[in-house]
């Protein structure tokens, strides 16, 4: 009778062992997806960081010609060219 509870127990304990260990293991991988999905939208977040940047410095570089280009007209303005 004794062996039988010792043998249940070692049975139960393998199952809980087992059960303890698959949700360990499902909240291990649970972990490692959220993880690489906040690496992925970081790397999402820093390319459109980028991609921004970069049209913002095009645009300072349009404004900056235009700025030149009116401060020309403006230095070689003449009233009496218009009739």
């Amino acid at each position: 009778m004794a062996q039988k509870i010792n043998n249940d127990l070692i049975v139960c304990g393998k199952v809980a062992a087992e059960v303890i260990c698959g949700n360990l293991s499902d909240d291990i991988k649970r972990a490692l997806a959220e993880e690489r999905r906040a690496e992925l939208a970081e790397k999402a977040n820093v390319s459109e960081v980028r991609e921004l940047a970069e049209r913002y410095n095009a645009a300072i570089e349009v404004i900056n010609n235009l700025s030149e280009r009116l401060a020309a007209l403006e230095n070689n303005y003449d009233p009496t060219v218009i009739k």
